[in-house]
C-alpha cells in the first residue's frame, strides 16, 4: 500500500516530462518569445480593428427547421424586425398632396433598402384608391395632387383600418418598414439613413419626425450590454493587475503580466476574424469567463518566483524553471478542464453557445500556453533580478541575501 501511494500517476509524471521539455525549448530563447508574443499583440488589435458588434435575432435561433422557418418568413412574408416612423404636425396635415407625395417618396426610399422586405403607410393606401378609380392603372398608383380629391379618398377607407394608420384630426401617422435580421450594425445603418431621409423630405414641411420601435431599442439595448462587457473586462484587468501591485509591491512585475494576459485575448480575436465572427451578446461573454482563467497561472508563477528569490534562489533559469515545474503542471490540468467544461456548451443547438465554446476553449488554453512560454520569457527578460533580491531581502530580512551580487549563481534549495 505505502508503495501504491508513492508512486506518481503516469499522467502526472507526463505532465512534468512535458514540462521539463518545454523549458528546456524555452529558456534559452527569451527575446524570441518576447517578439512573438509583441506580434500576436499587433495581429490581434489588426484583427480587433475589422470587428464590430452585430447582434442578431435570427442568428441566435438554433440552426435547422427553427432558423430556416424564421428566414422562410423574411422572404415570403414581411419580415420579423420592424421600424416605425412616426409623423407628427397640425391638424389635417396629412390630408396634404405635398405631405403625402413626401412619405410616398420617404416609401419607395425605405423599400431600395437591402434588407427591407416590405413598407407601408397611408400613401399607400390613397395610392391604391386612386389606382382603383383610375381602371386599375398601374402608372395611377400614386398621390393625387388634389387635396379635395384625397379628403374623398380617406373618406371612403374603413375608419377601423384607417385608425390604424392615422388619427381622427390627420395631424399623426406612421410608416411601417419591415427587415429582415442581418445584425444590428445593418439595422441601426439603414435606421439612421430613414431618419436622415424622412427629415430631408416632411420636416420643411413642418412636420416633425421619430424613429422607433422594439428592435430599434434592442438593438440600441443589447450593443450597450456587448460594450458594458467589454469595458467590464478591460476593467477587471485592470483591477487585477493593481491587485498584483499591491501584493507584490513591484511595479515591474505587475507590468509584465499584463502582455502574458492580453495575447490569448488577441489569438481569441484573431480565430474571430478568421471565422467571420463579431462580438454577439454570447460571444462577447467569454471576455468575462476568461479574465480569472488566464491570471491564475500568471499569479501563481510570479508567487513562486518571488518566494524563491526570498529563499536564496537568484539565478533567473534557475528560479523561473523551477516555478514552471510546481506551477505549470496543476496549471495545466486546471485549464484542461475549465476548457472541457466550457466546450460543453458547443453541445448546445444554439450557435451563439456554440460558438462561445470554442471560443473558452481557445483562449484558456492559449492562456496557459501563454504563461508557459511568455511569462516565463518576460520574468527572464524584464525583472530586475538583483534589485528586486535585494528588495525582498530587506523586506523580508534574509540574512546575506542583499549582498549577494547580481550574477551570482548561488541557489538554496
Amino acid at each position: 500500500a505505502d508503495r501504491f501511494y508513492s508512486e506518481k500517476p503516469a499522467v502526472a509524471v507526463a505532465t512534468e516530462n512535458f514540462m521539463a521539455w518545454l523549458w528546456q525549448h524555452i529558456r534559452g530563447r527569451p527575446e524570441l518569445l518576447v517578439g512573438v508574443a509583441l506580434s500576436l499583440m499587433i495581429a490581434g488589435a489588426g484583427a480587433a480593428r475589422g470587428m464590430h458588434i452585430a447582434n442578431e435575432y435570427v442568428g441566435f435561433l438554433p440552426k435547422g427547421v427553427v432558423q430556416d422557418g424564421v428566414r422562410l418568413l423574411e422572404d415570403r412574408l414581411s419580415g420579423v424586425s420592424r421600424i416605425a416612423i412616426y409623423l407628427e404636425g397640425e391638424p389635417d396635415v396629412m390630408k396634404s398632396p405635398k405631405v403625402l407625395q413626401a412619405i410616398e417618396s420617404l416609401d419607395h426610399f425605405a423599400e431600395q433598402q437591402r434588407i427591407v422586405t416590405s413598407s407601408l403607410s397611408l400613401a399607400d393606401i390613397v395610392g391604391d384608391t386612386n389606382r382603383a378609380f383610375m381602371g386599375g392603372d398601374p402608372a395611377e398608383q400614386r398621390v393625387p395632387d388634389s387635396e379635395a380629391l384625397i379628403s374623398q379618398y380617406l373618406a371612403l377607407i374603413d375608419p377601423g383600418d384607417l385608425s390604424d394608420f392615422a388619427s381622427n384630426d390627420f395631424s399623426h401617422t406612421h410608416i411601417r418598414v419591415l427587415v429582415s435580421d442581418h445584425g444590428s450594425k445593418v439595422f441601426l445603418q439603414v435606421k439612421d439613413q430613414l431618419q436622415a431621409k424622412a427629415e430631408e423630405l416632411l420636416t420643411p414641411l413642418g412636420v416633425q419626425v421619430g424613429i422607433t420601435g422594439f428592435n430599434v431599442l434592442a438593438a440600441y439595448a443589447t450593443d450597450e450590454v456587448v460594450e458594458e462587457t467589454i469595458w467590464g473586462f478591460v476593467i477587471a484587468f485592470a483591477i487585477i493587475v493593481l491587485v498584483q501591485l499591491t501584493i507584490f509591491r513591484s511595479l515591474r512585475l505587475a507590468l509584465i503580466s499584463i502582455v502574458p494576459n492580453l495575447v490569448p485575448i488577441c489569438v481569441c480575436l484573431l480565430l474571430m476574424r478568421a471565422m467571420g465572427w463579431h462580438f454577439r451578446v454570447d460571444n462577447s461573454l467569454v471576455l468575462c469567463i476568461s479574465v480569472g482563467g488566464l491570471f491564475n497561472t500568471t499569479i501563481h508563477i510570479v508567487a513562486r518566483v518571488v518566494q524563491q528569490i526570498r529563499a536564496g534562489v537568484r539565478e533567473p533559469d534557475v528560479n523561473v524553471g523551477r516555478a514552471l515545474a510546481a506551477v505549470g503542471p496543476p496549471s495545466l490540468y486546471t485549464a484542461i478542464i475549465l476548457s472541457l467544461g466550457l466546450l460543453a456548451m458547443t453541445l448546445s443547438r444554439f450557435p451563439g453557445l456554440q460558438m462561445l465554446g470554442v471560443l473558452c476553449l481557445v483562449t484558456l488554453m492559449a492562456g496557459f500556453a501563454a504563461d508557459a512560454a511568455l511569462t516565463t520569457s518576460f520574468l527572464q527578460v524584464f525583472l530586475n533580478w538583483g534589485s528586486f533580491g535585494r528588495k525582498a531581502a530587506a523586506q523580508e530580512g534574509v540574512p546575506g541575501l542583499a549582498s549577494l551580487a547580481p550574477g551570482s549563481t548561488k541557489a538554496v534549495e
